[in-house]
């Protein structure tokens, strides 16, 4: 009987599941990971699956943001708050992002996400949520766009092609894009031929309805592998792995000091300040501490940002200046 035995996770199943519900169970697992797992998922899930959420609103008659509208009950602070809680579903083989859909009645209405008037390809799965109420005859006009993005993103983020791609006067507003409405995860001990202390992982998953939870879940996973996979092709394989010669590196480095020191991004002005000095070589240059070689720059008239990009050369080159001064 080996010592280095490893449980691997057999697979899952759903315990329940509902259109923005479900309960997945990962039965049998090695002790601990269902900790470390449930807690990826959870994360992953809650902050970087795609979903869909209103950027920008266009309301006839609002000079502004805080403005009231004439016939409308509600200020425009509300109405846009109103309008961020409704729900999109969108087809991207259909349609192009960003997407507009339109308000276009005439109350007096009670008007609600059901009355947005949409296109082939977009969604509305509450359509029940309450907008605002038209107490008079007035029409009541609207244009609101949609677009695709991650976990919360305030408006002052938003890319300024926006502003060429929508109306005068468009109001912009933080979009919450997440899709994921909670996360919970629960490990019970679960036993495995004669091991009583494997881990059993129960993930639940809540979506606002736009995407299913079951492929929220696969989602997150592939998220996961994706960054794996990236960590892993980035590793050096084996037989590429370098072994430094230090008598050979000390070689080079003895190759480069001899280098002429107009080689480096130096300005002509401090050149001249360094031929005067007598600095030809680079290995002349490093004997000279940063202090020393910065103040000759400040005497040529130039910034520290000039002399900065020396230092990253130097060092770039395995080099460094001297901690002694010549003085």
């Amino acid at each position: 009987m080996s010592l280095v035995s490893f449980l691997n996770p057999k697979g899952f199943y759903v315990d329940e599941v509902s259109d923005n519900y479900a309960k997945i169970i990962i039965p049998q697992m090695e002790k601990g990971y269902g900790i470390t797992i449930g807690n990826a998922l959870r994360r992953v899930l809650l902050s970087s699956v795609e979903g869909y959420s209103v950027v920008a609103v266009y309301i006839d008659g609002a000079i502004h943001e805080f403005s009231a509208i004439e016939g409308v009950l509600e200020d425009v602070p509300y109405i846009l708050l109103n309008i961020k809680k409704v729900k999109f579903k969108v087809d991207e083989k259909i349609v192009s992002l960003p997407a507009k859909v339109i308000i276009d009645v005439e109350g007096p209405i009670e008007l609600k996400a059901e009355h947005i008037q949409t296109s082939q390809g977009i969604e509305i799965i509450n359509k029940n949520q309450y907008i605002a109420t038209i107490t008079t005859g007035k029409k009541f006009y609207a244009e609101i766009y949609i677009d695709k993005g991650i976990g919360f993103v305030p408006k002052e983020d938003y890319p300024e092609e926006y502003k060429d791609l929508f109306s005068f006067g468009t109001i912009f507003v933080d979009g919450n894009f997440s899709p994921i409405e909670k996360v919970n995860w629960t490990v019970e001990k679960t036993r495995y031929e004669a091991y009583m202390d494997k881990d059993k992982l129960i993930l639940e998953i809540w979506t606002n309805g736009t995407i299913s939870p079951i492929d929220a879940y696969y989602k997150a996973i592939e998220i996961l592998e994706k960054h794996i996979n990236l960590l892993k092709n980035q590793l050096p394989r084996p037989e590429e792995t370098e072994y430094i010669d230090v008598e050979e590196l000390n070689k080079r480095i003895e190759e480069v000091k001899k280098k002429p020191v107009n080689e480096l991004p130096i300005p002509p002005k401090v050149l001249e300040i360094f031929s005067k000095k007598g600095i030809k070589t680079i290995s002349d240059l490093i004997s000279y501490t940063e202090e020393e070689i910065n103040d000759f720059y400040i005497e040529a008239g130039f910034s520290n940002r000039e002399f900065e990009e020396l230092k990253r050369k130097i060092y770039s080159l395995s080099l460094e200046f001297s901690p002694k001064s010549r003085s």
